[in-house]
């Protein structure tokens, strides 16, 4: 019936119609899987900006806050230098009132006087020790204060 080249002819054009076939689904493929790639590309690009956002606005804030403790803490290490010089100025008066007596002491009383004097000096001792130990204190104290607000301010809200 049919010769032996149409048949072969057929078969070429078989083949060429195949091909063409095999060709448009690899190319509609490959463009397929380029465009899902590109989906998730710009999808993961969104995500790591927003989180990046999301961190420099948590960052600025925790430096907003932690300027806020520092300026606290400047200003309470202030107030403490200004009650330990008051406190300075209330143990210089005690002491000047304690040494006050004793040079109005009569001469008749020298060995009381002596006492008495020792007895000034000690208790001056022990004022200035007492007030070195309470400006230590509040020196520690307000540190504590200011470390305890610093982690406050640094540390995530639930």
């Amino acid at each position: 019936m049919f010769g032996i080249y149409a048949r072969i002819a057929a078969a070429i054009a078989l083949a060429l119609f195949l091909s063409g076939v095999y060709w448009k689904g690899h190319t509609s493929g490959a463009k397929s899987v380029q465009a899902e790639w590109d989906a998730d590309v710009a999808q993961r690009t969104a995500q790591a900006l927003e989180a990046s956002e999301t961190a420099r606005k948590r960052e600025q804030e925790l430096s907003r806050q932690v300027e806020t403790q520092r300026g606290k803490y400047a200003e309470q290490i202030k107030n403490t230098r200004t009650v330990a010089a008051a406190a300075g100025v209330g143990m210089r008066e005690l002491q000047s009132a304690l040494a006050g007596p004793a040079a109005a002491a009569s001469a008749s009383a020298t060995a009381r006087s002596d006492d008495a004097a020792r007895a000034r000096v000690v208790v001056g001792a022990c004022a200035q020790t007492v007030q070195g130990l309470a400006a230590l204190l509040d020196e520690r104290n307000q540190q504590l204060v200011g470390l305890q607000d610093y982690v406050r301010a640094i540390q995530p809200k639930p």
